[in-house]
């Protein structure tokens, strides 16, 4: 694990956010499940004992530290197992609102990426639901996003696209020339990343931000959400997005494709890019 993040693990504070966790119980094979006020359209949510005890540890004092401690003392566990166990509950409920973070939050820079020039952003969840629901159905996007950015400004829609890593938001800042926000969906089909909505809000595209880009998307899907069937070691991310106009993004993408008279009796041109 990356040491800057292990040096924050060490001020960082989950406590459980009690209001948020409804109607616990105990499962006849010894796991918990219970419900989330605020991811509701998930049903019971089910965690196994080791994690409903790190969920206990959550009281604000403890820091994610104390708590691999606590569990390294109660089970034979090796460490780096514990410190995986622990980080991977620790996301999963602050991602769903369960806990949330005093002190530093260390989840924040697992879900960020920083260079000199450029900084980007994975979106949490009402971060995404902001972005969504101000985007203009009457104005002319590059992106073709048509009927999924209309079923995303659905909340429940969102809320279960998000959660499982159907769709994912990111913002990428470059230095003082804008800010830019990208909507992905997986395909796991055909193991690309399509691009169903793209806001540019800088002056204009660099040329890196797609290679950067494409590298912390593999991060987040390979590592965090750890997504084999979407992306195996060694293999190379491919983005892709549909456009009626043959605007091109950036120089890295290339056309791959024309769906004639696809959308509105109109054709569809298909860019692609491996990184």
């Amino acid at each position: 694990m990356d040491s800057n993040i292990l040096e924050m693990m060490i001020v960082s504070r989950p406590i459980k956010i009690e209001d948020n966790i409804l109607n616990i119980k105990v499962e006849t094979n010894g796991c918990y499940s219970f419900n989330s006020a605020k991811f509701g359209v998930l049903g019971r949510i089910k965690i196994n004992k080791t994690a409903f005890t790190i969920l206990e540890h959550c009281n604000g004092t403890n820091s994610i530290i104390d708590i691999c401690h606590l569990l390294k003392n109660k089970y034979n566990v090796d460490e780096d197992t514990i410190y995986k166990d622990v980080d991977n509950t620790i996301q999963l409920l602050w991602r769903l609102n369960i806990v949330k973070m005093k002190g530093q939050n260390y989840l924040l820079e697992k879900f960020s990426y920083n260079n000199e020039n450029l900084r980007i952003t994975y979106m949490q969840y009402n971060e995404l639901l902001t972005m969504i629901t101000n985007i203009d159905d009457s104005k002319e996007h590059l992106i073709l996003n048509g009927e999924e950015i209309q079923l995303l400004k659905n909340e429940d829609i969102l809320k279960l696209a998000w959660s499982s890593g159907l769709i994912s938001g990111f913002v990428l800042e470059y230095a003082d020339q804008g800010t830019c926000k990208i909507v992905i969906q997986p395909n796991v089909k055909y193991k690309i990343f399509e691009i169903i909505y793209f806001d540019n809000g800088a002056d204009e595209m660099q040329n890196e931000w797609i290679k950067d880009l494409g590298g912390f998307v593999k991060h987040i899907y390979q590592d965090i959400f750890a997504t084999e069937l979407l992306i195996e070691n060694g293999e190379k991310v491919v983005l892709q997005y549909k456009t009626l106009d043959k605007r091109i993004l950036e120089p890295a993408f290339e056309l791959s494709g024309i769906l004639r008279k696809e959308y509105k009796e109109k054709d569809v041109y298909v860019y692609s890019v491996e990184i």
